[in-house]
Parts: C-alpha cells; structure tokens; sequence
C-alpha cells in the first residue's frame, strides 16, 4: 500500500482574481432576466433568445462554476508526486525523474502568463492557484515543474 505523506488540496476560489468574473457574471444574469423573461430587448441591436441563453449559460453559469470549483490538488507517496487540476488530465510526476525540489517564490504573470495550470517557454510546466511561492521540480530530460503551495516546507519535506 502507498501511504501518502503529503496532501494539500487548494481551491482556485482563493484567488482574488477569479472574483473578478462575479460581477460580469451577474451582468449577465440580468441582461438574460430583461431579454427572456421580462421581453425587453437588450440593446440597440439585440441577439436573439437562442444566443442571449446560450451566453449566459456560458458566461453566467459554466465559467463560474468552472473556475468557482476548480482546485489544485496535490499528493506525495513514496512513488512520486500526483498533480490535479480541474478537468484537466492528472500528472504523475515519478520520484525517480526528479533531480532536484527547492522552495522559491515567482512572478507568475512575468515568467507563466498568469495563475493556473500553463505550458511556459523553457520546458516548463507551472500548477500555480494563487501567490507566488512554491516547490521546482527540476526534473530528468530538463523539464521543470512549479508546484504553488500554502505549505511550502511540508511539501518540500515530503519530496526529498
């Protein structure tokens, strides 16, 4: 049996920035309210009902939903280290491929392109909810994982 030695689930709720989408949110919750509900079209050119739905259950449900239950979550065994975010497809990163672990901080828009889970240039994978600090991974073949935690030592313990 895998006893894991470390877990830490961080939801992306935490991230002030994810706040942002309330507002546009509940616009159009209200937008879509005045044009299917009350008959009042919305605008100088409206779009029809069909797309005023279609938006709003994009923009005003899906994407907050989405990004409201969203978390990273992270787990280390003696096998390695697991990786989830959202609905993207898990990450196991095995013990033997890591070289290094060390605790740094980042600027996450100026070396990632922001929070989230991203692709950056440099063979570099970042899983990044909120701040600036977390664990590399320097990794087997060159690549280099940035795992963001709130637990940074209890972390870094588990990998080394």
């Amino acid at each position: 049996m895998n006893r894991t030695v470390f877990r830490e689930l961080q939801p992306l709720r935490r991230n002030p920035a994810v706040w942002l989408i309330v507002p546009f949110a509940l616009l159009f919750w209200v937008l879509a309210f005045m044009q299917l509900v009350l008959g009042l079209p919305v605008g100088t050119r409206p779009v029809s009902n069909v797309v005023t739905l279609l938006l709003w259950l994009g923009v005003g449900v899906a994407l907050p939903a989405l990004l409201l239950l969203t978390s990273l979550k992270t787990e280390v065994d003696a096998q390695g280290v697991r990786l989830a975010f959202g609905l993207l497809p898990r990450r196991r990163v095995p013990r033997a491929q890591i070289l290094r672990a060390s605790v740094r901080t980042s600027d996450p828009f100026a070396e990632y392109g922001g929070w989230g889970f991203r692709l950056a240039p440099g063979n570099k994978r970042v899983y990044l909810v909120d701040g600036t600090a977390g664990v590399q991974l320097e990794l087997v073949g060159g690549q280099q994982v940035f795992i963001g935690s709130r637990r940074l030592q209890e972390l870094l313990s588990a990998l080394t």
